[in-house]
């Protein structure tokens, strides 16, 4: 049984009593692909942020600026996404980083580095980034700002959208491998619980074909939570929806295709 007809059956009782014959590795992709459907919304809209609550995050740079940004930041500016420095500069701290502008060298293992066309993060591991977050502005100009909040966000905000779409690809694809591996372990559970059932009726499916028609069976939950999700941008709804609708289906799939029978 083919991907795409073991989806079509997946909108039937009847069909995804069929679907328990198909092989767990097309079940286990059909929940896969059914369970980044019902996440899309939520990385889409991370995607298009220009800017976080950094509060949430732990991230005080904002709400608690240092001192240097309000007088110590050095002659430099952005112009075109690329970085410029009109004298010497010296080397500045935060979190347990070192700042460092353009040719200076790093005196410790964690430390952020302006270089003219990108800038590095190191921390273990290194990371290099572009300007792309970075609008034409110079460090004076945040050095005039009457509120140092406002030069913090300004800084906060370019270099989130500058790393957002290569930390996000791997965050959000991370976060799609553990929304998936819930689901898998909430309907494994689920079977086993339902194997149970086998004690009422000597036709009752094995646990591979009881596991397979779990999978199948989310898609109804699925694109109902993702219509909610669609309609009140919540995802409150999402579990909801796939922990009880779930294994509804499956027990008026079992009353109707397997009692009976």
């Amino acid at each position: 049984m083919g991907l795409i007809k073991g989806f079509i059956n997946s909108f039937t009782l009847s069909g995804i009593y069929k679907n328990r014959k198909a092989g767990l590795l097309k079940a286990f992709l059909h929940l896969s692909l059914f369970t980044i459907l019902i996440y899309f919304p939520l990385s889409w809209n991370w995607l298009n942020k220009d800017t976080l609550d950094y509060d949430n995050y732990g991230i005080t740079f904002v709400t608690a600026p240092p001192e240097w940004l309000s007088n110590d930041l050095p002659e430099c500016y952005f112009e075109n996404q690329v970085f410029f420095c009109d004298e010497p500069t010296d080397a500045l701290s935060y979190a347990g980083y070192e700042i460092l502008f353009l040719n200076e060298t790093p005196t410790s293992d964690k430390y952020i580095l302006f270089l003219k066309d990108h800038f590095v993060v190191v921390n273990n591991t290194k990371l290099t980034f572009t300007y792309s977050g970075f609008d034409d502005f110079s460090f004076k100009d945040l050095n005039e700002m009457n509120n140092p909040t406002d030069a913090a966000k300004k800084i906060a905000d370019s270099i989130f959208v500058s790393v957002k779409d290569n930390l996000f690809f791997f965050g959000i694809l991370g976060l799609y491998v553990v929304f998936i591996l819930m689901n898998f372990i909430y309907l494994f559970l689920l079977a086993l619980i339902s194997m149970s059932f086998k004690f009422r009726s000597h036709r009752f499916p094995n646990f591979k074909e009881v596991i397979t028609m779990y999978m199948y069976a989310v898609t109804y939950p699925s694109m109902l939570a993702l219509f909610f999700t669609l309609i009140s941008k919540s995802y409150a709804f999402t579990p909801l929806l796939m922990n009880f609708l779930t294994p509804l289906i499956m027990y008026v799939m079992y009353r109707k295709n397997i009692l009976k029978s």
